[in-house]
């Protein structure tokens, strides 16, 4: 079975990490597959996929349709006719990418054409040959006017739409109705890599920081710099215990192009300095090394604004056996049991996640607990090899023929 993958960006996010997981899997358990991906850009997430044994190729995108998302466009409150203008500026460039996309697909014969991100579910349903075609979706779409528009308008020629969670599942049910048929298949981890044994990432160099004493525990919030992460939450937080001994790190880098849509270290820094905190939190950059970074860590912060579709950075960091605190709602819901193998808070509330930061920095032993029931916790649901099989029956299912062959 040959299946050709269809991703936004060539950068490291949470969706990428959780591809590069898949690909991963699906060499060992299906290593017959034949894998290609197609993306826009080089970047980590295209050199890593290459070290898997993917052909690669890049497609790039044209730089207006590169740099433009809901959020450019302003969302529910940008006005209407602006935005349709907008959109009718990127028919062009959107339908030539098609074209030049349909080409790549005819020549791979691929199987399946597995898209992820909106632009790929969009590009990729316009540029579809006969193969078949699977929407994985790591985001909510019906908060994206523009994008549940067009995904609706081309929803029938989606043959199976993949959740990453069962509130994700629900957003695009209200927007597809009956088709396509929608499934939820959790992200999976790979658990000999993220593990609570290893090496631990050097932050402070990472950060530009002096060398930290081995007793003051380390706080960290890891996170694209998209602005509903919560990065201003967290500082906030920060601020309310300046009273206890902490050092903190902001742990990522801008992804994506989209314009507007993603903070600045320099502004993040300037809001730092804002709550006089310029001495006390370090900003490292992206790393590539994710499981020594959470176990340089003492507690790990998880401080979205908005509902969080999944939250792998949450799964990373319990794997890792470190005490979570999470922004409690969506799909990073589904994900913990409060007060079992995480502390939760409600999003946007900065002065519940002080105290909860205050509570697990006054008892070590609290910590403990959490970290070993969390460890626990992603063992027993978030195995790797409980997505791929998911996802190797979702395969089977859209082109069983082909299965078939592959088997014999």
């Amino acid at each position: 079975m040959r299946i050709l993958f269809l991703n936004v960006s060539g950068e490291l996010g949470g969706a990428e990490r959780v591809l590069l997981g898949l690909f991963q899997g699906l060499r060992r358990q299906a290593p017959d597959m034949e894998l290609r991906l197609l993306a826009p850009a080089e970047g980590p997430f295209t050199e890593q996929a290459r070290a898997l044994g993917l052909a690669v190729e890049i497609l790039p995108f044209p730089s207006a349709l590169a740099r433009t998302g809901d959020f450019s466009l302003g969302g529910r409150k940008f006005a209407a006719l602006t935005a349709q203008l907008k959109i009718f500026s990127l028919v062009p460039a959107s339908l030539l990418y098609a074209w030049r996309l349909r080409r790549r697909m005819a020549e791979h014969r691929s199987d399946v054409i597995h898209a992820s991100g909106f632009k790929m579910h969009i590009l990729g349903a316009l540029a579809r040959p006969r193969a078949r075609l699977l929407w994985h979706f790591h985001d909510y779409a019906g908060s994206r006017p523009l994008m549940s528009r067009l995904l609706c308008a081309l929803r029938r020629r989606c043959d199976l739409a993949v959740a990453n969670s069962a509130s994700v599942s629900q957003d695009l049910r209200a927007i597809f109705s009956s088709r396509p048929p929608v499934r939820v298949i959790h992200n999976g981890l790979d658990l000999a890599r993220f593990q609570p044994q290893g090496p631990t990432a050097g932050l402070d160099a990472a950060a530009g920081l002096p060398p930290l004493a081995p007793a003051v525990p380390r706080l960290g919030l890891v996170a694209t710099l998209a602005r509903w992460k919560g990065h201003e939450i967290f500082m906030q937080a920060l601020a309310q215990i300046q009273d206890l001994p902490w050092r903190a790190y902001i742990i990522g880098a801008p992804v994506y192009q989209t314009l507007g849509s993603q903070y600045s270290i320099a502004e993040l820094r300037r809001r730092a300095e804002a709550l006089k905190l310029a001495d006390r939190i370090g900003f490292t950059g992206a790393c590539a090394d994710m499981p020594a970074v959470y176990r340089a860590l003492d507690i790990v912060i998880h401080a979205s604004t908005q509902p969080e579709p999944f939250g792998m950075t949450i799964l990373e960091a319990m794997a890792c056996a470190r005490p979570v605190i999470v922004s409690y709602a969506g799909g990073a819901a589904e994900l913990i049991q409060p007060d079992v193998d995480a502390l939760a808070f409600p999003p946007g509330q900065f002065h519940v996640l002080a105290e909860r930061l205050r509570c697990l920095l006054g008892d070590s032993e609290l910590c403990r607990r959490l970290g070993r029931a969390a460890r626990n916790s992603v063992e027993r649901r978030f195995a790797l090899d409980r997505m791929t099989e998911h996802f190797i029956q979702a395969y089977a299912q859209l082109a069983p023929l082909r299965a078939r062959a592959a088997g014999a």
